[in-house]
């Protein structure tokens, strides 16, 4: 035990001590956001990105040449940081909250004044390069989710080709491990979500001289190359879409709620053209198979309901306007009814999932003015299915009305 006058000589502690107190220090960061609640089976809505306001203790950098350099070693290499800089005609906020991607910072002063990084990924999205470059500082760790955030659909939204520039960074140079970053499998460990996240990325090289070139090769023809997908996994994220979509819905958000669906139809609908489609249904079987189906008709089906409480509130003040919805609604009941053909499986719509789309869509032509032998066809066919659905009777009397009315 020493007494007040001794002084503790934590240069004569171990070497792996010592970086354990530096890792404590300098890489103990939260953990990710989760955006489901597993225990009441409920998706979390994310208002905002996952900035962590946590702030690692650097201090210790400051209390010698050996300390700092040993220091700064593990600072480095515990948290690999990552600069993300992306240039989009829409608001990058959408593409971090739905993921929580963990963000260390936002600030662009703090994200160019640090030199520490061991990977740079540039993102352009959009050709006009009047649209401003966004910054993020984020770590290793979380690049998984990044690379989900940034890949799919919100991408093709975004612009036809994105554009992927990956550099790898030596900051290590002044530490007492140099080459860290020349070893092949150090890089490998750095681009590997790239090589399992970012599949189907058309536009991917790399800049600069660290990465082994033969690397770069087949890293970047691996991320161009077709994902083959996991049925199990799509069917959990897609679940998970449908149910955070919901709560935006429920929550009377209807531009959130629009977004989260049509972004998880849009990903399935776009997977089907791929050459590794038919072989997913093959190997997921035929229960999973139509559950994904099931879920793929219920997103639509959710977007024409979305739309069309957006028309009958828009038609108590602006009746033209509310027609103009009419599209979106007929679109997503269409793709509803062609999910099985689509998705290349044998899953049938239930008669009350069928009566349900035909009200849906009887309720669209109706507040549109559009085709009166077509509400008054599908909503007959639903109320044979679900004669004491009061929301259905009520339709056939409107309908009878309208058609009264035109006489």
């Amino acid at each position: 035990m020493t007494t007040p006058t001794e002084t503790f000589r934590f240069m004569d502690l171990p070497t792996e001590v010592r970086d354990n107190i530096y890792h404590i220090i300098l890489c103990s960061w939260p953990a990710p956001k989760s955006t489901w609640d597993e225990a009441r089976k409920l998706a979390v809505v994310p208002d905002e990105p996952a900035v962590m306001h946590h702030r690692i203790h650097t201090g210790i950098l400051l209390a010698n040449c050996q300390i700092h350099r040993d220091a700064t070693d593990v600072l480095l290499k515990g948290n690999l940081f990552v600069k993300v800089q992306m240039r989009a005609s829409t608001n990058v906020r959408a593409v971090l909250v739905p993921k929580q991607v963990p963000i260390v910072s936002m600030t662009p002063s703090v994200v160019a004044a640090f030199k520490g990084y061991a990977l740079t990924h540039s993102i352009n999205m959009d050709a006009d390069l009047l649209f401003p470059v966004a910054h993020l500082m984020i770590l290793h760790r979380d690049l998984d989710l990044f690379c989900q955030a940034v890949s799919g659909d919100y991408i093709q939204a975004c612009g036809p080709n994105p554009q992927h520039c990956i550099t790898i960074h030596n900051p290590w140079e002044t530490t007492s491990t140099p080459n860290y970053m020349k070893n092949i499998k150090n890089q490998e460990r750095l681009l590997q979500p790239y090589r399992e996240y970012l599949r189907g990325a058309r536009s991917f090289k790399f800049q600069g001289n660290v990465v082994k070139p033969e690397l770069a090769r087949v890293v970047a023809n691996e991320v161009k190359g077709e994902p083959i997908p996991d049925a199990e996994e799509l069917l959990s994220d897609l679940l998970r879409q449908k149910a955070l979509g919901k709560q935006y819905f429920d929550n009377r958000d209807s531009v959130n709620a629009s977004e989260m669906w049509a972004k998880a139809a849009m990903h399935v609908f776009r997977m089907t053209s791929w050459n590794a489609w038919p072989r997913l249904i093959a190997d997921a079987g035929r229960d999973l198979a139509n559950n994904i189906t099931e879920v793929y008709f219920q997103l639509n089906a959710n977007l024409a309901a979305n739309n069309l409480r957006v028309m009958q509130e828009t038609a108590a003040t602006d009746v033209e306007l509310a027609g103009q919805y009419a599209g979106a609604v007929y679109s997503a009941l269409e793709k509803a009814s062609q999910a099985s053909r689509k998705l290349g499986t044998d899953w049938q719509p239930s008669p009350d999932q069928e009566a349900k789309l035909c009200y849906r869509l009887a309720v669209a032509h109706r507040i549109a003015d559009d085709n009166i032998d077509v509400a008054e066809q599908v909503i007959n066919h639903a109320a044979r299915h679900l004669p004491n659905d009061r929301a259905i009777q009520q339709e056939v009397q409107a309908i009878a009305r309208w058609k009264a009315r035109r006489g």
